[in-house]
Parts: C-alpha cells; sequence; structure tokens
C-alpha cells in the first residue's frame, strides 16, 4: 500500500501545481532566529523559508526549515484545492540531508446529500520512530435532527481527533518538529479499527452529551460517555464538564466543575475521585487542580495550581501551556514541566503603535523545591515587535535558579 499512498501524494500535489500554473499570487514568508547559552554561546540559528502560490481555488506551498551553520532540516511541499464539492489536501516531507521521503498524507473530501466524506492515506518511511508504516481512514459525517454523527473506519491509520492525537515527527540532531493528522502507526493489515460518535446539542437543560465507541479487530475497546457545560440547578455559576469511560477491565469518571464568573473571569478545578470498594459508589472527590483565567480587554491572566503533581501536569509553551492529565500528555508525545506545581502567567495580544499587532507573554513557574523567594522556579518570556507592514522582530528568554538559560532572537518578513 505505502507505494501507492506516496504515489497518490505527489500526483495531488503535481496536478494541483500545475493547475496553478496560470498566473496568480505569488506570497511569502521568511524567518531567522538566533539562541543564545551563556554557557556554550550560540546553540542554535534556524533560517526558514515559506512560499505560496495562489491561483482560484488552489494553493501550492513550499517550505524549507535550515539549522545554521549548514543542516538542512527538511523541505515540505503542500497542495490545496477545491473544485466543485470535491477537495484535496496533500504534503510530502522529505529528509533535507539525506534527501529520502519522511512522510506524505493525502485527504480526499466531497459532501453528498448532507454527509460529508473524508478518504484520509498517509505513509511513514523507515527513516522515521515507528516506521515503515502506512494506512488509510475513512471518515462520514452527518446530521439527524439535533443528533450528530461521525464514523470513522480505519484501515492501518488513526484521525485526529479528541482522544487521538494525530502524528509528531520529531528531528532527533535538532528536536524541530512537524505535526499532521493522520497516523499510520496501527498495528496491522486491512480492517484495523471502527469508531462511532453521537453528538446531542442542547440536550436537556442546555448541555452537550457525546457517546463514543470504538471497536477493534480484537473486539470491543472501550465505550465513553461525555457531558459539557451540565448546568447546576439554582447555582448559574457553575459548571460541570465529565466523561464516564468503559473498558473492558477497567471504568473511569472524570469530573470538571467550572466557576464562570462573568465575561472577565473563569474558575476551573481539575477534580478526581476515589471509587467505594466493591460498588459502583464515590469514596472521596479530590481536588487536584485550579485554574483562574481573567480576560481584560487584550490582556490574559492565568493563574494555575496542581495539587496531585503525579497525575497532572503543565505542558511546555510549545504546546499551548496546557494542564493535562499525565496519561494523555506523554500518549501524545509532548513535553511537560513534571516539577513545576505552580504558574503564573500574563500575555499581550493587541495592537501595535503603527502597524501589526504587539504579542507578549510572561510565564513565571513555582517548584516546591524551590529555595528561592516564594518557591520561584523559572521564568520564560516571548514577545513579538512589528515594524511596518512586512516585518516583525521576535525576542526570548528563559531565566532558572542557576540564571540565564538562553537568549533568543530573531525576525520574520512576509511579502
Amino acid at each position: 500500500m505505502k507505494k501507492r499512498i506516496l504515489l497518490a501524494t505527489l500526483i495531488t500535489i503535481v496536478g494541483i501545481g500545475l493547475a496553478a500554473s496560470a498566473v496568480g499570487e505569488l506570497h511569502g514568508r521568511s524567518w531567522f532566529d538566533v539562541m543564545l547559552d551563556p554557557a556554550v554561546g550560540f546553540t542554535g540559528m534556524d533560517y526558514g523559508i515559506e512560499l505560496d502560490y495562489i491561483v482560484g481555488g488552489f494553493t501550492f506551498s513550499s517550505d524549507s526549515l535550515f539549522v545554521l551553520p549548514g543542516q538542512w532540516v527538511w523541505q515540505g511541499f503542500t497542495a490545496v484545492g477545491e473544485l466543485g464539492g470535491f477537495g484535496a489536501y496533500a504534503t510530502a516531507l522529505l529528509g533535507g540531508e539525506i534527501a529520502k521521503s519522511l512522510y506524505a498524507e493525502t485527504i480526499m473530501t466531497f459532501s453528498m446529500a448532507g454527509i460529508d466524506f473524508a478518504l484520509h492515506a498517509a505513509q511513514l518511511s523507515e527513516y522515521v520512530h515507528g516506521g515503515p508504516a502506512d494506512g488509510a481512514a475513512v471518515r462520514m459525517a452527518g446530521t439527524v435532527g439535533a443528533f450528530g454523527i461521525v464514523s470513522v473506519t480505519e484501515f492501518g491509520a488513526q484521525i485526529e481527533d479528541g482522544e487521538f492525537g494525530g502524528i509528531t515527527i520529531v528531528h532527533a540532531a535538532t528536536g524541530r518538529e512537524r505535526h499532521y493528522l493522520t497516523d499510520p502507526r496501527v498495528v496491522g493489515e486491512g480492517f484495523t479499527g471502527q469508531k462511532f460518535t453521537i453528538n446531542h446539542f442542547n440536550f436537556c437543560c442546555g448541555e452537550d452529551i457525546t457517546a463514543t465507541a470504538y471497536i477493534t479487530c480484537e473486539g470491543l475497546d472501550y465505550i465513553s460517555f461525555g457531558v459539557e457545560d451540565l448546568l447546576v440547578s439554582n447555582l448559574s455559576w457553575l459548571a460541570i464538564d465529565a466523561q464516564l469511560k468503559f473498558e473492558l477491565q477497567t471504568k473511569s469518571l472524570l469530573i470538571t466543575p467550572k466557576l464562570v464568573l462573568g465575561d472577565i473571569a473563569c474558575f476551573e478545578l481539575y477534580v478526581g475521585y476515589t471509587p467505594t470498594n466493591g460498588s459502583i459508589g464515590v469514596d472521596t472527590i479530590d481536588v487536584n487542580g485550579i485554574e483562574l483565567v481573567c480576560q481584560i480587554g487584550p490582556v490574559t491572566v492565568r493563574h494555575v495550581s496542581l495539587f496531585a503533581p503525579c497525575d497532572l501536569a503543565l505542558t511546555t509553551e510549545r504546546y499551548g501551556s496546557r494542564v493535562l492529565p499525565i496519561g494523555d500528555i506523554l500518549a501524545s508525545g509532548m513535553d511537560y514541566y513534571p516539577d513545576y506545581w505552580e504558574m503564573f502567567s500574563i500575555a499581550y495580544a493587541g495592537p501595535a503603535c503603527c502597524v501589526g499587532e504587539y504579542n507578549f507573554f510572561a510565564n513565571v513557574y513555582f517548584d516546591h523545591d524551590s529555595t528561592s523567594l516564594f518557591d520561584w522556579a523559572m521564568t520564560h518570556i516571548e514577545f513579538m515587535m512589528p515594524y511596518g507592514d512586512s516585518l516583525s522582530f521576535t525576542f526570548g528568554m528563559e531565566v532558572t535558579q542557576t540564571g540565564l538559560e538562553y537568549l533568543s532572537f530573531g525576525f520574520e518578513v512576509v511579502w
């Protein structure tokens, strides 16, 4: 199958590229980032360039990443187009220095009689951890009254959704990464899985409810029921998210109360529970974490405290500084901070004095084992300042108890 997937991807890219051979618009972006470690000097110099050629409903793209001096990390090609009710997306990632195919993905979509169809196919080469692998999946989605129904049939591949994390390819030598929707690293040939999801919007008291069943060729894998924004009678300030999951040997219940304080602030509790021995009751309910988010104009303030560091953790800034169960973090291959139990963050995103938009955020982390004032452990800062319509400057730094860990600066040009 892998040769057919790669061939289909390349044909789609070339076909859309030929369709875009007429006169169109050329856009581009290039950037240069320098990272400095005070102990060893320059540790990384990235140079990237992206080109987009747009004509009609077609876009043909190329992106290259270099780590200076002299290392070509990878080369990507992407093509996207629509014709009538049909859509096509194809991407191929090549290793720069080895000049070999690393990953290829093709997604074909069309709609008929109110049903959306999507065919995903992907190939991972032997040069990537987990490969060689290839597979496909067919997704169908539609609505019946107030119900939304999604069916995904897997033939050796999984599609990213709320439970499957797609695939992230990491360049081992530099740590740079790329993320894609279709993960072909599923064991087995032919049919490998079937997933059904039913959503009901505005169910009962206004909440959204979801039921999911996942079946593999070995039998039933799990059934889950989830509800979002469940309202509590006479408590308009309290909403609850909950998920009940049944697997072959275990069941789990995740309850997340959310305290909503108007349009300015939102208070969220991360809650776990201990089941009663020998019954389906609940023995204790534990508060594992608290998060407060306050939005005032272009300024966002967050405060996170985690009381169960063995269960929850904060992801790194690259992954959005999110609070997630450690099991989910590890399953998705994300980086996280295992030692920091508290974070204070302030971010600003708003118009600059002339043109463009300022982007700034500072995350301050705290650790119980820290010997600094207030248990301070680390501060991470990133800032982007526009200069004119097409030029932006970037700055970043990270400081810990031992001193400055790194300093980065760069620029981005758009044309």
